[in-house]
């Protein structure tokens, strides 16, 4: 089926994977390209997918500053660390 290639596509994985994922050649997968409405799927779905990138991106920022944060306040990180947690570019 197109469309689980179209998602799979979406998603990050590669033509070869997707393509084996639905049964059919890579070749097929990238001859589908070439079609305008699978184009069109593709670029619907890789929008689709922004918001839900994006909530992973913040979710993942906001637990690496957490991580950052428990660190700079532990009394028991190397000086070191803190340092290089802390530290702003110049």
């Amino acid at each position: 089926m197109k469309r689980q290639v179209v998602a799979a596509i979406a998603t990050g994985t590669a033509i070869t994977a997707a393509a084996l994922s639905d049964g059919v050649h890579r070749n097929t997968v990238t001859n589908w390209l070439a079609l305008p409405f699978f184009r069109a799927a593709l670029q619907q779905a890789h929008i689709d997918q922004k918001p839900c990138w994006r909530e992973q991106a913040e979710k993942r920022a906001l637990h690496a500053f957490q991580v950052m944060d428990e660190t700079l306040d532990n009394p028991n990180a190397s000086n070191a660390v803190r340092r290089g947690i802390g530290a702003t570019p110049s």
